[in-house]
């Protein structure tokens, strides 16, 4: 159970520190990228993605 709560905290940290207040993306610390990958057991593109504006 602690660790299911640690991983859902890690993701909202996660949202939090890349979103702005317009929905958009702007940057992510790579400690935080890593140890959110390291919690869900997963590598960054599992959980990025590239979307080209316009």
């Amino acid at each position: 159970m602690a660790a299911q709560t640690q991983r859902r905290n890690l993701v909202r940290q996660w949202a939090q520190a890349v979103m702005d207040r317009d929905g958009k993306a702007r940057a992510i610390r790579f400690d935080t990228l890593e140890k959110i990958c390291q919690a869900l057991d997963c590598q960054p593109g599992d959980i990025l993605a590239y979307e080209k504006e316009g």
